[in-house]
């Protein structure tokens, strides 16, 4: 995910950007900050596994940590920004996007020690899938962080929707989905949640 991109899209995403980072911040949560906490759950074995990219602030805490990523998301236009952003914070290097269903992940079974999954989970009709993929490629005594938006999380991003003439659609799905699928697979479990977000540290059995 490195096609050409015109300086025109550059702005205009950078523009966007811009004005999606100062509304959370003034609502109080630094998306990037808040996923450097989370990362620093992991282990230290590199690459880590983004499971859905997104915006790409997963992805450019890792990297701005000296983590090697591996990003993916079907989206593609998803990733057009956040190749953007990883450019412009001068991390792209460290990050390899990938245009890939969390669904039907393409890795071999057990090609990741650790995995970061953040804000997916309310964009999924059947998160199921998404978990037995993580469970089927994370290797066995590996590490899963997984989190969302709690209540006042969900807020400010409804508030940004708004303000931007559109909608944020939630599947309803959540935290306890996520602790009794990992839970059923004999994970061990922790929550580490913060002002915004649930947090889920996961180990898998070895």
């Amino acid at each position: 995910m490195r096609d050409a991109i015109s300086a025109d899209e550059v702005s205009r995403v950078a523009a966007e950007g811009e004005r999606r980072k100062k509304f959370f911040q003034e609502a109080g949560l630094d998306l990037v900050a808040a996923r450097r906490r989370m990362a620093g759950f992991l282990g230290a074995k590199d690459p880590v596994l983004d499971a859905g990219t997104g915006g790409g602030h997963a992805a450019m805490a890792l990297a701005g940590l000296g983590r090697r990523v591996v990003s993916v998301d079907q989206d593609a236009a998803e990733l057009r920004k956040a190749c953007v952003y990883l450019r412009l914070a001068g991390c792209l290097d460290r990050v390899e996007l990938r245009q890939m269903d969390v669904n039907r992940m393409e890795f071999e079974g057990g090609s990741f020690e650790n995995i970061l999954c953040v804000a997916l989970i309310h964009h999924l009709s059947d998160p199921g899938k998404a978990f037995g993929q993580m469970d089927r490629v994370l290797a066995g005594g590996g590490r899963v962080v997984l989190s969302d938006f709690n209540a006042r999380g969900f807020a400010v991003v409804d508030q940004i929707h708004a303000a931007e003439g559109g909608v944020h659609a939630v599947s309803g799905f959540g935290c306890p989905d996520a602790e009794a699928f990992f839970g059923g697979l004999n994970y061990d479990l922790e929550r580490s949640d913060d002002e915004f977000h649930w947090v889920l540290v996961m180990r898998k059995p070895s």
